[in-house]
């Protein structure tokens, strides 16, 4: 039987009119096969990107040509890397990517062996259909302004008759779970070409325009039956001929004799090892993932954790395989397989958790150098001021205590201004900036508004409201400050927040720092979901309102559009399913002026989770329209000290610190250090 060429295996299927493309087939006698295929119609640099390709894949051609086959997937991610770099260096240095995001799609596949390494350029999706069954699915998501580069390898093993799919489009914009699940029952029913299958259904659901192509390979046509049938048949001829030259002459061919008989006991063997492994196989324990069902064993678990292991922290898919792996740990400790194996894996996974994920683990502040204390609390203060609340860092720190203030210090050699409000049996909850940035806006226990500065307390006034005078009969959640003149208080009002009313605006009159118009009370309105249920618990205003719902646990956004009441609302996705998972009631939330990240101190969790906007929401356009990818995590554990609040500059150019509080003093972390390590 001859070899089948890669021609004969694999099928094309342009789904649009562009004609600017790369393509590259190369196939070796010693079971190799190497791919690339990239679409660069949407770039006007066409013949630069066509160059980088030709050369990287001469490159990589003639490392595997002359290379072990164990050797072959480094040569391969070493090749991806110097791809990366490339492109990343050409669009910093000849793009504007933010006006020109310059996509790109494309795949780059290589075949050793039964071993298959695949990385997507750009927005692209990969199906492995075995045994008329879609067996895996991968995809590369990317925003619509992200730039194009290839993902990270996959690396896995292939079955004899193994066909892999490729798409030029994320096939969560094509398919449904359910959809999905319905072409692998059409499948059983199908006997052609699966490129055409595809597309069939593809011009279905969407426009095949935006798929840009469709590739088929077929793993068995491209060797992998020549390499293993024939081999079959040849021993069969062999054994065959040998078995005629005994008839002849048994004496003359007494070797060959032994040599049946070795073989014979061969086969045996392998026939009983064959069918033990069946035996096992059908003891194995099998779980329902998604629409298979598939084989757990420790081994498995093993394979995933090693892929897991090399996957971006900050990725939905490394999530998605750590919830797989306790799952998987969980049912193999459900049943009492494998006990001494599961337990420790179950160790492993909790030690490294913390590494897997990106997350700084911190539980000691007073004798780490990487967050040195600016300030000490004395005995005396602490039991003068009671509590502390909040910290604030303009310019100086501003610290809001439960009975008093320290206002403009810097470390322990310059304390500030040391205040007592002498409340009596109010206290203070919780501060905000004023709107001079020198001073807090405060609310008591018993839902009063005061201003706190170094020379003392004053009672917040609201000119023409006469029945209120700055104290509240409902309780507030929040206050916060916007621009020069506005006040924000988030009210946990029944009346109100049954008619969609959650925060309320006060407009300082001109000249006064606490003397305010009556109030612009604000109604939500915009889609959010049906069913959604409102109780807001805190608030950060940086043109919008960026709010914590208690009742799902997850960021709303409020915006003014056109009308001077009303606010759209949308939910804002949150990429990184452990902080969703985990996340308390008691969130806050921190942004800068003039940066891309977006904070979020959970007080319950004692964890500071960094996000970064995507797009950009330091764009105006983008301003609304963003959801946050997961960067990293400190988390906390301090014991008794834990912490009672943090603090950022209000703007990116007064620096990039955490300060964070608790009942000992102040300590300061380098953020943007790790924001340079970690956001890569």
């Amino acid at each position: 039987m001859s070899l089948h060429t890669l021609d004969d295996a694999l099928t094309r299927i342009s789904l649009s009119s562009r004609e600017e493309v790369y393509e590259f087939r190369h196939q070796t006698v010693h079971w190799i096969v190497l791919y690339c295929y990239v679409d660069c119609s949407q770039t006007p640099y066409y013949h630069y990107i066509k160059q980088l390709c030709e050369d990287r894949i001469a490159d990589c051609v003639s490392q595997i040509e002359s290379a072990a086959s164990t050797d072959i997937p480094r040569i391969f991610e070493d090749v991806l890397l110097t791809f990366n770099t490339e492109l990343t260096t050409f669009y910093e240095k000849f793009v504007d990517h933010e006006t020109n995001p310059q996509s790109l799609r494309g795949i780059l596949w290589c075949v050793v062996e039964w071993r298959f390494l695949c990385s997507i350029l750009g927005e692209g999706s990969i199906f492995v259909i075995r045994n008329k069954k879609i067996h895996y699915t991968v995809a590369n998501h990317l925003a619509p302004n992200q730039r194009s580069i290839f993902a990270d390898m996959l690396d896995g093993e292939l079955d004899i008759d193994d066909i892999i799919v490729s798409f030029g489009i994320d096939y969560a914009k094509i398919y449904t779970k359910a959809d999905i699940k319905a072409l692998g029952l059409s499948l059983q029913e199908y006997h052609g070409d699966l490129a055409n299958y595809f597309h069939q259904s593809i011009k279905a659901s969407i426009d095949p325009d935006l798929v840009w192509w469709i590739i088929a390979l077929d793993y068995g046509k491209t060797f992998g039956h020549s390499r293993f049938s024939p081999r079959k048949h040849s021993l069969q001829s062999n054994v065959f001929v040998m078995l005629g030259a005994i008839q002849k002459n048994i004496f003359l061919y007494r070797y060959a004799v032994a040599a049946v008989i070795v073989l014979g006991i061969v086969w045996w063997l392998a026939f009983s090892i064959f069918r033990d492994m069946q035996q096992l196989q059908a003891n194995m324990p099998t779980i329902e993932v998604a629409w298979e069902t598939r084989v757990v064993t420790i081994e498995t678990i093993k394979q995933d954790i090693d892929y897991f292991q090399r996957l971006d922290p900050t990725s939905p898919t490394k999530s998605q395989y750590y919830n797989q792996i306790i799952q998987h740990l969980a049912f193999l400790d459900s049943l009492g397989r494998w006990p001494n194996d599961v337990k420790q894996l179950k160790a492993l996974v909790q030690n490294k958790y913390f590494e897997w994920f990106n997350v700084v683990y911190i539980n000691d502040l007073m004798n780490n150098v990487d967050t040195p204390q600016l300030l000490t609390f004395t005995a005396s203060e602490r039991q003068t001021l009671w509590e502390p609340v909040r910290v604030f860092f303009a310019s100086k720190l501003i610290i809001a205590w439960s009975q008093g203030a320290i206002m403009g210090a810097i470390n322990n050699d310059l304390r500030g201004s040391f205040l007592s409000y002498s409340l009596w049996s109010d206290v203070v909850k919780w501060c905000s900036l004023d709107i001079m940035r020198i001073g807090m806006y405060c609310f008591t226990s018993s839902n009063s508004l005061i201003r706190i500065t170094e020379w003392g307390v004053e009672n917040v006034v609201f000119v023409e409201w006469e029945d209120k005078q700055g104290q509240f009969d409902t309780p507030i959640s929040d206050i916060a400050v916007f621009a020069r003149n506005n006040m924000y208080l988030l009210h946990r009002d029944p009346a109100l927040n049954e008619g969609m009313s959650y925060i309320t605006r006060y407009r300082n009159q001109v000249g006064s720092t606490t003397q305010f118009s009556s109030p612009l009370r604000y109604i939500n309105v915009g889609d959010f979901g049906t069913g959604t249920r409102f109780d807001f618990v805190s608030m950060y205003v940086d043109g919008s309102f960026l709010m914590w719902n208690r009742t799902d646990r997850q960021m709303y956004q409020l915006w003014r559009e056109t009308s001077p009441t009303n606010l759209n609302t949308r939910r804002v996705t949150i990429q990184w399913w452990d902080f969703l998972d985990r996340a308390s009631e008691n969130v806050r939330i921190l942004t800068q002026e003039g940066s891309p990240f977006v904070y979020f101190f959970d007080r319950d969790r004692q964890t500071f989770t960094v996000f970064k906007s995507t797009p950009l929401r330091t764009q105006e356009r983008f301003t609304f329209a963003y959801n946050l990818q997961y960067v990293f995590q400190f988390a906390f554990d301090l014991g008794e000290h834990a912490i009672k609040d943090v603090a950022i500059p209000e703007t990116k150019s007064q620096g990039e610190s955490l300060f964070i509080l608790t009942d000992a003093g102040v300590h300061q972390i380098a953020l943007g250090e790790f924001l340079r390590q970690f956001d890569k």
